[in-house]
């Protein structure tokens, strides 16, 4: 019986180490996880929408702003 199988994978390379992942979720509604990044230094919050392990599009959601607080969406 096979609990998870890993169909495909997506390296990416980060070289600023303030970049984080906050989550994945499936923000255009395709079916498919997005990934939700923010970075800790700057508070740029920004949305990369995948094709599976293929990045098609990506987006900021906010650039800056000490009192920006970033909440994590959760699917349904």
């Amino acid at each position: 019986m096979r609990i998870a199988t890993v169909s495909s994978s997506c390296p990416f390379t980060i070289t600023d180490s303030d970049w984080n992942i906050k989550g994945f979720f499936d923000f255009n509604g395709d079916s498919k996880s997005d990934i939700l990044w923010e970075n800790i230094s700057t508070k740029k919050t920004v949305v990369y929408l995948m094709d599976g392990g293929t990045l098609s599009s990506a987006g900021t959601i906010y650039s800056n702003g000490p009192l920006w607080n970033l909440l994590i969406p959760m699917d349904k």
